[in-house]
């Protein structure tokens, strides 16, 4: 049985940290809803590890779709459940200008989608090897 030590509600509990700008919480069960509790938060994050949290293109969407993500320097999506749709909201955000590391791990994507991401962020989007 596989054990996943927290799920969406854990950003109930960031929230009552103001000065957190940065958080790693790869392996959890985050899931969409998660992703968009992060997204909705009044924070500017630095840098998100949400590597292992069942996130999905409504939650990748979510968080693309933030203002908080706007100093954003480093994000791990790594082995998430998205697909092109929340991959391109990603390369299509206004609000991922600081991004200085991209990781998606080996998402399910069709080339147009890879050549839209790589566009947009060069060298620091990084996907891992099959």
């Amino acid at each position: 049985m596989e054990r996943r030590w927290f799920g969406p509600g854990v950003v109930s509990v960031l929230a009552a940290l103001p000065r957190l700008e940065g958080i790693g919480l790869e392996g959890g069960a985050l899931g969409d809803a998660g992703a968009v509790a992060l997204a909705a938060m009044p924070r500017r994050w630095t840098r998100l590890g949400l590597g292992w949290n069942d996130i999905g293109d409504a939650g990748v969407v979510a968080l693309a779709g933030s203002e908080a993500l706007g100093g954003l320097r480093w994000l791990d999506l790594g082995n998430n459940d998205f697909g092109d749709d929340g991959a391109l909201a990603l390369a299509r955000s206004p609000f991922l200008t600081a991004l200085e590391s991209l990781k998606l791990g080996r998402p399910k994507l069709s080339p147009e989608t890879r050549e839209a991401l790589s566009a947009r962020f060069g060298v620091c989007v990084r996907f891992d090897l099959p």
